[in-house]
């Protein structure tokens, strides 16, 4: 398993002192990911955040790696996906610097139809349950990864302001952990747009399910086999590019909001 990287150096940089080491050593290292990073020693590294080896050492095994030749490892293969997810959006947005404006209308025609499709489809009925089950189950967990573990954040973050607790790590590494937390009177909502996060994520939600958890997802992709295991599935709609359930998430995120604080906050 590839832990994001990316990830847990930018919630450190995000959130400890700016002046801090741990800080400076994120940054240093967001700095060089793609110029080298293979090629540099705790020495050098060092030098360059101007701290000790045994810092650096310390650092990434709070990152959850067992020494600082396997954290370089795993900068290597987290730069392959790296590139995966830029790819996927320029395939998905391809200027050519002449034609950008017709390229931007189809794609937001396209985004727009896959909207449509969706409210079409949509149940509001399934929205007010898994809006019933988040309310009234007292340990609700939150899982997801990339852009749909920021949604989740987002919708976390609005459950606080509308006094519901819900628990989200946004650390791939520590959600493994909390799910070993849950039990049989717990509830988690899983998002994930085409299904990647289950596939990736399989011993997680096996983790859910052994410890008898009720098991909600919120994914675009019909053909996602382990969906069969989950209690409760919402359908983003048609399957769409990974661009449009994107969209389609974040909506529908707007909408579990929206219909929470209507029927429990006025």
């Amino acid at each position: 398993m590839v832990q994001d990287i990316i990830k847990q150096l930018q919630i450190i940089v995000n959130s400890e002192n700016e002046d801090g080491t741990y800080t400076t050593i994120a940054r240093v290292i967001l700095e060089t990911l793609q110029d080298g990073i293979e090629e540099i020693t705790i020495l050098q590294l060092a030098d360059l955040c101007y701290t000790s080896p045994s810092t650096i050492s310390r650092f990434v095994k709070k990152l959850g790696f067992s020494s600082f030749n396997e954290f370089k490892t795993k900068c290597i293969e987290r730069n392959n996906i790296g590139v995966e997810i830029l790819s996927d959006n320029v395939k998905n947005i391809k200027f050519d610097l002449k034609n950008d404006k017709e390229i931007l209308n189809t794609l937001v025609d396209s985004i727009n139809i896959s909207l449509k499709e969706f409210i079409d489809k949509l149940d509001l009925g399934e929205v007010d349950r898994l809006i019933d089950m988040i309310h009234d189950y007292e340990d609700v967990y939150f899982f997801g990864f990339h852009l749909s573990g920021y949604f989740m954040q987002h919708l976390q973050y609005n459950l606080f302001n509308s006094g519901k607790y819900v628990k989200f790590v946004a650390q791939e590494s520590n959600q493994e952990k909390v799910a070993k937390e849950v039990d049989e009177n717990s509830l988690s909502v899983i998002f994930s747009v085409d299904g990647n996060f289950l596939r990736q994520k399989s011993q997680l939600f096996f983790s859910l399910k052994e410890n008898g958890s009720k098991i909600a997802l919120v994914t675009q992709n019909p053909a996602l086999k382990m969906a069969a295991q989950c209690d409760y599935v919402i359908y983003l709609g048609n399957y769409k590019s990974a661009t449009e359930g994107r969209y389609k998430l974040h909506l529908f995120t707007e909408i579990l909001i929206n219909r929470y604080y209507q029927k429990y906050c006025k």
